[in-house]
């Protein structure tokens, strides 16, 4: 779960050099996965800040326990650059997720960094399977993307039909690692 927003000190500043930092990574072989933030409700263009927003980066919205989309999930178009990029690229469970904490115990959490690392592990998983792809970033993004269940929630952001996949608000939709 990777964001810096302002209030950490990232301002239009340093976006030049977090951006190169995540084309490095991708070029390196390393699928960057990055949560796309809590601030969706309400409304679009609340994807803005790095790395979520840069094109390099895999961008990950959080579904819900009856697979709907998140309402905190923050939504495309990344318009705080300028550029309409199409954000999130797919969204994970990220509502209620069981997590291990301190003392040996457990608790729930909601949020697009519960959604990333599903994401994250669904990677490892797809390499696992074939070796082959290890390193190569395009490939199982694209994977990730063609075999994700689409999701729509009759709301429109960016321009786009209520109905259309890819969308500003779960991208091709939510990730289906077995199918993947």
């Amino acid at each position: 779960s990777w964001s810096c927003p302002e209030m950490e000190g990232c301002n239009e500043g340093n976006w030049a050099t977090m951006n190169t930092v995540v084309d490095n990574l991708k070029a390196a072989g390393i699928v960057v996965v990055v949560s796309a933030g809590n601030s969706g409700s309400p409304g679009c263009e609340s994807i803005n800040a790095p790395s979520a927003m840069f094109d390099n980066s895999f961008t990950i919205g959080a579904s819900m326990e009856a697979d709907t989309i998140a309402h905190f999930s923050s939504r495309g178009p990344v318009t705080v650059d300028g550029c309409g990029r199409m954000k999130p690229n797919v969204i994970a469970p990220g509502f209620q997720v069981l997590s291990s904490i301190r003392n040996n115990g457990f608790a729930r959490f909601n949020g697009t960094s519960m959604s990333g690392p599903h994401v994250a592990g669904a990677v490892a998983l797809i390499i696992s399977a074939n070796k082959d792809l290890a390193g190569q970033v395009e490939a199982i993004e694209n994977i990730l993307e063609s075999t994700a269940v689409a999701k729509t929630n009759g709301e429109t952001c960016g321009g786009l039909s209520a109905d259309a996949v890819p969308n500003h608000i779960a991208g091709y939709g939510r990730i289906d690692v077995l199918a993947a």
